[in-house]
């Protein structure tokens, strides 16, 4: 049996209420349980409506100890739910109510005394097959479907291939009239780091974003003048040159490391010298007074 009837009711059912009652809703799943380990048993067009099986299967089904199994069998046995009867290591199972509540496909087949459930199966199933084979012919003029690529659709022959355009290019053409003044750049740029055509990326992007409109004409003097004056760079600490382009570092003051003697007299910082003389010379007036 592929389905049967739930009715909407159920739970109002005086002996469903009872077995409820007694053990919850866990009675209540084992009752419906039940009935689907039936009734997945009933082939179409038999009146069978008992299945049984080993303590050990049915404890795998319900997840029960062989007490407990036993207890709820039982109760149901009891109060006519369901027809039990056990054995030294079975347990069988029977529910006659489920002839109505089948499906209809399995009446149907029940009420075909001319034809045996098996041979009826085999027809319904060579004419779905013959359905599905009719579907795909009709499919398959607009699109095939190759083996080797597991059910991706391929054009068929009639009909016409797209053009395909040129590829683009993974970078920004080189024939801006800037690449010149890059060209240029890139030659004095010695102390960092160079990726020319990741350089001429971040180029292009700064120049379409109007970035570089004023400051083209004096990149180059500026990356010569930094080379020379900024001792940062001096100790090869310069940025990459797509860091330098993208930060627009050019417009930096070079860095100028201090001078010791400028900056300390005595191993102390000229204001915090100047600090202490102040205070000492406070402390003295006070002492005074």
């Amino acid at each position: 049996m592929k389905w049967f009837k739930h009715m909407t009711a159920s739970h109002d059912d005086e002996k469903l209420a009872l077995l409820q009652a007694e053990f919850g809703l866990e009675g209540y799943g084992f009752y419906w349980l039940t009935l689907e380990i039936i009734a997945k048993q009933m082939e179409p067009g038999s009146d069978k409506t008992f299945v049984e099986y080993p303590i050990a299967i049915w404890r795998k089904f319900y997840g029960f100890s062989p007490k407990k199994l036993r207890k709820f069998a039982e109760f149901c046995s009891e109060f006519e739910i369901f027809s039990v009867e056990f054995s030294e290591k079975s347990m069988s199972m029977n529910c006659p109510n489920l002839l109505k509540y089948r499906d209809e496909w399995s009446k149907k087949v029940s009420k075909n005394s001319g034809v045996t459930p098996e041979p009826l199966r085999s027809l319904l199933t060579d004419t779905d097959t013959e359905k599905e084979e009719e579907k795909r012919e009709r499919e398959g003029a607009c699109a095939r479907v190759d083996p080797q690529t597991d059910d991706e659709p391929r054009a068929s022959e009639s009909e016409p291939q797209k053009k395909q355009g040129p590829k683009k290019a993974p970078y920004p053409s080189k024939g801006r009239p800037s690449h010149r003044v890059f060209k240029a750049c890139l030659g004095v740029y010695t102390c960092g780091p160079v990726n020319e055509d990741e350089a001429w990326c971040a180029w292009c992007d700064m120049e379409d974003r109007g970035m570089l409109v004023e400051d083209i004409p004096i990149v180059r003097d500026r990356i010569i003048e930094l080379s020379q004056t900024d001792d940062q760079w001096k100790d090869g600490f310069a940025p990459s040159f797509t860091k330098f382009i993208r930060t627009r570092a050019w417009r930096n003051k070079p860095f100028k490391r201090p001078e010791p003697n400028q900056t300390r007299t005595g191993g102390y910082s000229l204001r915090g010298q100047a600090v202490r003389e102040h205070n000492d010379r406070v402390f003295r007036e006070l002492m005074e007074e």
